[in-house]
């Protein structure tokens, strides 16, 4: 069935959250996709790269309420933005303004600060990507050892070795606890790496 779905010609697409665990340039081949794709497309994103790019119309929940703005993600940022949750209170909507004209630079010159950029881009990504991947390394070898442990406990209970079952038991609340010690730095990463690839493609869209 997911052979058939996966080739049958579609017009609409449901995401949800589709760049979580993928690394820059799986990111970047999955926006460049869902851009060419030749339909509508629904998406639950947290990435503001995707939003800044893609992003046509909002349906925006906050303050325990459904609202649809449209627009870009830019455009709600400047009208409307986020509210602190904690302090309920929002922030005056800005009039429109005529943008100030930017001076021109050359071909020549814009493709030299792109470059820069990128570089920049790169520099400041790759050590988090790094980060990022050891931890998952981290949580993939230890729930390796979680399921080995769970098999030698279903033996020694068969066995029916209470010292074992005892000594395995421990183990396996200690690893577990490795686990979710795991998580919330995967969690701060991730979110760090997709603020810095938000950041960054609006100073690439600032080139163009």
């Amino acid at each position: 069935m997911l052979g058939k779905i996966l080739v049958t010609p579609v017009n609409l697409l449901l995401l949800d959250e589709p760049t979580n665990h993928l690394d820059m340039d799986a990111c970047d081949a999955l926006l460049a996709a869902i851009d060419n794709f030749n339909g509508s497309v629904v998406l639950v994103t947290h990435n503001e790269m995707f939003l800044h790019a893609l992003a046509q119309r909002l349906i925006v929940l906050q303050d325990d309420r459904i609202e649809m703005f449209e627009g870009g993600y830019q455009h709600f940022l400047d009208k409307v933005g986020w509210r602190d949750e904690g302090l309920k209170t929002s922030r005056p909507p800005v009039q429109d303004q005529p943008a100030p004209a930017r001076p021109r630079i050359t071909k020549k010159e814009r493709k030299r600060l792109r470059g820069e950029l990128l570089n920049e881009r790169s520099r400041v990504l790759k050590p988090l990507e790094k980060r990022l991947a050891s931890v998952e390394n981290k949580i993939e070898a230890l729930e390796k050892k979680l399921a080995a442990l769970n098999r030698e406990m279903l033996e020694a209970s068969h066995a029916r070795d209470g010292i074992r079952i005892g000594e395995l038991g421990k183990t396996i609340h200690s690893v577990q606890g490795e686990i979710d010690n795991c998580f919330e730095p995967l969690e701060s990463i991730t979110l760090t790496i997709e603020r810095q690839q938000a950041d960054f493609q609006k100073r690439l869209e600032a080139l163009k």
